[in-house]
């Protein structure tokens, strides 16, 4: 029988591990407290550095410029189309090239349209000219009418008074009856009222005259506003330059038919010039209105400030405009 080894084992006795713990947490706080005295023991304390180890140098403010390399071109700040006011035929006076001054005919059109309305209404004024100018009249032939009868009742009036005053003197002394001076009274008391009444009809006829020849005045006046908005509208058949420069690009053929509001030339002023750049889409965001641009023209150095964005991208660019700060 084989015996075990129980009788050469050695009894280890247990270490107490709660020690070492708090050994090295009363380390690190020791440690610590020694390192919070070191650096807030003294008020006056400072660290100290070589000077010779350090550089010194201005700091100032100024603007972040970035570049954008964009390519444009040099465009016309104004180049206004030239428009048809009516529908007719337009008869062309300049070609694209040909300079133009301000207010020079550019090209008429042929309306038949308009031209005949407006002898029309022509026709319609006179026709209400001549009947105020025929109300006019009678009125001062009816005004002669009326004076006469309010003349006829004054002097029957007159006549009515000295026979009433007649018959009572003649009554004083026993010339006529009772009889005859009731009737010189009764007459004067129809003369007054015929007198009274022709007034009044002379009044009412002066304002009903006064009336209808007011009636007829607001008539032509009206007449006469459609004819002159028809002669406004004649005479804008006429077409002039709004700019001085030269003519651009003709949109139409002569003495083609054309609408209203129908495009007929662009013209071009030469006096103000802006530059028209393509823009990196990437860029577009940081664009703001108003913004300064430098310029680079052949070898001059020009500057200007950003006048428009269009709202578009094509071909991943966008559109701008730049005013010139000196023309």
């Amino acid at each position: 029988m084989i015996k075990d080894t129980s009788a050469q084992d050695i009894t280890v006795a247990k270490k107490n591990t709660i020690k070492k713990p708090l050994m090295l947490a009363a380390g690190v706080i020791l440690v610590g407290a020694l390192g919070f005295q070191a650096l807030f023991a003294s008020n006056d304390g400072s660290i100290s550095v070589d000077a010779a180890s350090l550089q010194i140098s201005e700091v100032s403010q100024k603007t972040l410029t970035r570049d954008v390399a964009a390519s444009g071109k040099i465009v016309a700040a104004n180049a206004p189309k030239v428009y048809s006011p009516e529908r007719g035929f337009v008869d062309l006076k300049v070609k694209a090239g040909d300079s133009v001054e301000v207010n020079e005919v550019i090209a008429t059109v042929t309306s038949p349209e308009l031209t005949n309305e407006l002898k029309q209404q022509q026709s319609v004024l006179a026709r209400l000219e001549g009947e105020l100018q025929r109300k006019q009249l009678e009125a001062r032939r009816q005004k002669l009418s009326l004076t006469k009868a309010l003349d006829l009742a004054q002097v029957e009036l007159n006549a009515a008074d000295r026979e009433n005053r007649r018959a009572k003197i003649s009554i004083e002394k026993h010339l006529i009856s009772q009889i005859d001076l009731e009737k010189a009274v009764d007459d004067l008391a129809r003369a007054k009222l015929s007198y009274k009444h022709a007034e009044q009809e002379v009044s009412l006829a002066k304002d009903t005259l006064a009336f209808e020849l007011k009636a007829a005045e607001r008539d032509l006046a009206r007449q006469q506003l459609i004819v002159d908005d028809l002669l406004r509208q004649v005479n804008e058949l006429t077409i002039t330059a709004s700019v001085s420069g030269i003519v651009g690009n003709l949109l139409v053929q002569q003495k083609e038919a054309v609408t209203q509001s129908q495009p007929l030339m662009t013209l071009v002023d030469l006096s103000n010039f802006e530059a028209e750049l393509q823009v990196p889409e990437s860029y577009a965001n940081e664009l703001g209105l108003g913004m300064q641009v430098e310029l680079t023209l052949g070898a001059r150095h020009v500057t200007g400030t950003l006048s428009a964005i269009s709202p578009e991208v094509n071909n991943r660019e966008v559109t701008t405009r730049v005013r010139f700060d000196n023309e």
